[in-house]
């Protein structure tokens, strides 16, 4: 297997065309309503959600003055807030905007995009992202990996 080469679309690029494929899916393949009309409002919740969660742990790089960027060595370990309960908070956060906008929409289709958003994410970024960290950390890092996991 070939190994995948760091990609120059960043993260955020990436949850915007997975916006744009969950409306496009309910709009032209919507398969079936599986959300009622009175719950889709509970979709901007996880919406919010996932906005704090990325601000957050986006301040706590700045905090730690470490590097944000994918594919950029990191200066520091950060393991504080929401990196207590998710290796990866930035990325649970677009999931939780992806999940609350599928949830708005309300269609199965719009659903389908999060796995497949989760899948490339997790190869094209978080291995990649998990390796580095690893060659920088090492048993510090490694020892993190053993009590918090990669997603939730």
């Amino acid at each position: 297997m070939s190994e995948i080469r760091p990609t120059r679309i960043y993260p955020p690029i990436w949850f915007a065309a997975a916006i744009l494929a969950e409306w496009l899916f309910d709009r032209w393949l919507p398969v079936q309503q599986i959300v009622e009309p009175d719950a889709q409002v509970l979709g901007w919740f996880f919406v919010g959600l996932g906005v704090i969660v990325v601000i957050w742990a986006a301040g706590l790089f700045r905090k730690h003055e470490t590097e944000i960027k994918p594919f950029h060595e990191s200066s520091k370990l950060v393991i504080q807030g929401p990196f207590r309960y998710t290796r990866n908070p930035m990325y649970m956060g677009m999931v939780f905007a992806l999940t609350g906008f599928a949830i708005w929409l309300g269609t199965l289709s719009a659903f389908l995009v999060v796995p497949a958003f989760i899948a490339f994410i997790t190869k094209r970024f978080i291995v990649y992202e998990e390796r580095m960290l690893l060659e920088k950390f090492g048993d510090e890092y490694r020892e993190y990996r053993m009590r918090v996991s990669r997603w939730i």
